[in-house]
């Protein structure tokens, strides 16, 4: 994270001279000034507000610096809460909703709720074709749905995340979290044609490759789809337990794009930023 922030306040030396600038001042001045308060839901409705706006000013360069380090310093305070119920937001879907429909799913961020633990091991083994060779870059958890009433159903599913941002629940057995979910379908494309060729090749059986297609298809397609699912970003509960915190990565690329604004602007016209 001190590699994020030292790479944030590099942007600085890009500074030069802004060009005219026609938002109003006091207002922009205000959420400027929000950005590096202490109340999280209002520096981040200020973050929110100033990436509507088409242009910033030079000005914004150092509170959107600290508004990111703070952001950052968020993520490790996290500690969640365990408890019997869950607060209910009216956003988030059921499994039996997403396997009724699941091609309405691929490619689409919906929300879960439930209770999350990390896996044994944590090992991504070989029926996970789409994350197979990523036992270095993922962990896998096991989410206990919350049902309709916020309360445990029978329901579990496992979910995929990235292990640079999983590492910060990995630790955290059986907190309330919502999660951002993911289902990509190239993943599921993998998973499914690597299934059919591995029936082909181990199977003597197969008398025809299509009627093998259109029965791995009706198989293969929900533990394909269910088992593909990774989460892109999370929410946990206040201390007091009764209200989310902001969505986490969201909170961050939110910062992210405020600095994209500033450099934007302040660069000089035709001068291409280079990436080492």
């Amino acid at each position: 994270m001190c590699r994020i922030v030292a790479l944030i306040a590099s942007f600085a030396l890009l500074a030069g001279t802004a060009p005219a600038w026609s938002q109003n001042p006091a207002q922009v001045a205000e959420w400027m000034e929000e950005l590096a308060k202490p109340e999280h839901a209002k520096r981040i409705d200020a973050a929110r507000a100033l990436a509507r706006l088409p242009s910033l000013p030079e000005s914004a360069l150092r509170p959107i610096i600290d508004y990111l380090r703070l952001e950052a310093t968020e993520v490790g305070k996290q500690t969640g809460s365990r408890g019997e119920s869950i607060p209910v937001v009216g956003d988030e879907v059921s499994l039996a909703k997403i396997v009724a429909d699941l091609l309405s799913y691929l490619d689409r961020p919906f929300v879960l709720s439930g209770w999350l633990t990390l896996r044994p091991g944590t090992v991504v083994n070989g029926y996970d074709y789409q994350f197979a060779n990523a036992k270095n870059t993922h962990l896998l958890f096991d989410l206990h749905l919350a049902g309709s009433d916020g309360r445990k159903s029978l329901e579990q599913v496992k979910v995929f995340l990235p292990r640079c941002v999983g590492s910060v629940l990995s630790n955290q057995q059986g907190i309330r979290v919502r999660l951002r979910c993911l289902i990509q379908s190239a993943n599921i494309e993998r998973c499914i044609t690597e299934t059919f060729h591995n029936r082909l090749t181990n199977s003597s059986r197969i008398d025809s490759v299509e009627r093998a297609w259109q029965a791995l298809l009706r198989d293969q397609f929900k533990p394909c789809v269910l088992g593909g699912m990774e989460a892109i970003d999370w929410q946990v509960l206040t201390p007091e337990g009764k209200k989310w915190t902001p969505w986490t990565l969201d909170a961050i690329s939110v910062g992210y794009r405020l600095l994209a604004k500033v450099v934007k602007a302040v660069s000089p016209k035709g001068t291409r930023l280079r990436h080492r």
